[in-house]
């Protein structure tokens, strides 16, 4: 039975190079704390679809390849923070990736009486993500994704719908140093802006899902030293989440399930502050 939390919810920002684990982790982040995931690719492709006026104006520059001009991205999350409401909570993830972007997105939650509560971010070295990237099957027609395990069977085909599963050209190493390479010089600056304000708690991606994830809910617990005491009451009742979210082949169902047992079993001391391993520069 799912418990209902009477507290605030916590307001997140999840920030990580591709290949980082960050969509897993967000999906179960969400899950586990029952909040509303504000996930900008997602909600680009969902406002085209339904061709909303929002959708409408994203259209043109989608469609070439084109970056969403920022003030139009501030309007969408504007639009998905009211949707939310102050006391649902919310959990960021896509945006922002630029420092303009960042000074935008505080001005328009600031305007909302909207703070943000942590921002969480998925260290992994360099030559992991690139591992990881290389690493990686992709269906061409619903964009699952799958890592090539050594210590398993190759996957072949798609499990959602037998397609054969291909290497997309922005995977190979060439492409693949590139891409975290421009994400990262674009990242850093932005985790400098939010560390100003002592928002961001730097996790270690490396390890299984579960590991992982045991160390993202380590660092939500409170910073007394940091005038956090109001956190306490937003994540002191941990929801007991059904889980019906299902892992992609990507990191493995067992993984997955042993992240929900930790979650399921871990509820921390909030009132104690803990110390987040920190992976070493990529």
């Amino acid at each position: 039975m799912r418990t209902t939390v009477q507290h605030p919810r916590v307001n997140l920002m999840l920030i990580g190079a591709p290949a980082s684990g960050k969509g897993t982790q967000a999906a179960l982040l969400v899950e586990h704390l029952d909040i509303s995931s504000i996930a900008t690719g997602n909600i680009l492709r969902a406002e085209m679809v339904q061709r909303t006026e929002l959708g409408l104006r994203a259209e043109p520059y989608m469609q070439r390849g084109a970056l969403v001009p920022d003030a139009l991205m501030i309007d969408i999350i504007r639009q998905r923070f009211r949707s939310c409401g102050r006391r649902d909570g919310f959990l960021l993830d896509g945006f922002p990736r630029t420092v303009a972007q960042a000074r935008a997105l505080d001005a328009s939650a600031a305007s909302m009486a909207i703070r943000f509560d942590r921002v969480l971010y998925l260290d992994v070295p360099e030559g992991e993500l690139i591992r990881r990237i290389t690493s990686r099957l992709t269906c061409p027609a619903c964009g699952r994704s799958y890592v090539r395990d050594p210590d398993q069977p190759r996957p072949l085909t798609c499990e959602s719908d037998g397609l054969d599963l291909v290497v997309r050209d922005d995977d190979r190493p060439t492409t693949a140093q590139r891409r975290i390479v421009i994400y990262l010089r674009n990242t850093l600056p932005v985790l400098n802006h939010y560390r100003s304000q002592g928002l961001v708690a730097s996790v270690d991606g490396t390890g299984s899902v579960a590991e992982v994830f045991q160390r993202v809910l380590q660092s939500l617990r409170p910073r007394p030293d940091a005038g956090e005491a109001s956190l306490t009451g937003r994540v002191s009742a941990w929801p007991t989440s059904t889980w019906s979210w299902a892992a992609s082949s990507a990191f493995g169902a067992a993984q997955v399930l042993r992240a929900r047992e930790l979650a399921r079993s871990t509820r921390p001391d909030l009132g104690t502050p803990a110390a987040v391993p920190a992976s070493p520069p990529g």
